[in-house]
């Protein structure tokens, strides 16, 4: 057998635990700011255990699923609105999570006033939006509360940060 054959393998062992704990080789610096696990990790005190960041994880990746689902159904529910693809509105819409701008937002890309029937329909979908958004960040704030022990209210003040 190689002598070099163990320490290969013990190199790869380290690079691929480095990688689950989302390690940098740069460290964290002023542009940089610290990774949704490793603010929970802070927040409890302690780091999260292999079977905690596994589970954190899948639940971590479920509530995205979810998030990109609700974002899918906003921009087609515009779509039908307002008659624009849904790639269009996509493409076009930088303030979707600031219903006030929407409206102002869509005028600018069909190039015309919207109609208060359609303004009050646009309105009623970023509220639908939003109360869904909310609704899946408190359930999985209690999921990530559970796998954590870090209080959902601090789990809740975290999510907007993170794009969550």
């Amino acid at each position: 057998m190689n002598k070099r054959f163990p320490c290969f393998i013990f190199i790869c062992s380290v690079l691929s635990f480095l990688v689950i704990l989302n390690y940098s080789p740069s460290g964290l610096n002023a542009e940089t700011k610290p990774s949704f696990v490793a603010r929970l990790e802070f927040a409890r005190g302690k780091p999260l255990t292999l079977d905690e960041r596994i589970s954190f994880g899948k639940r971590k990746i479920e509530m995205e699923e979810e998030l990109d689902e609700t974002r899918t159904r906003f921009t087609a529910e515009l779509s039908r609105i307002t008659g624009l693809s849904p790639q269009t509105i996509i493409a076009n819409l930088r303030e979707e999570n600031n219903p006030d701008k929407i409206s102002s937002e869509l005028e600018n890309i069909t190039r015309k006033k919207l109609d208060a029937p359609v303004l009050s329909r646009i309105q009623n979908a970023g509220s639908a939006r939003k109360e869904k958004i909310l609704e899946i960040r408190k359930k999985y704030s209690v999921k990530f509360s559970e796998i954590t022990g870090v209080k959902r209210e601090v789990i809740m003040d975290y999510f907007p940060g993170y794009g969550l």
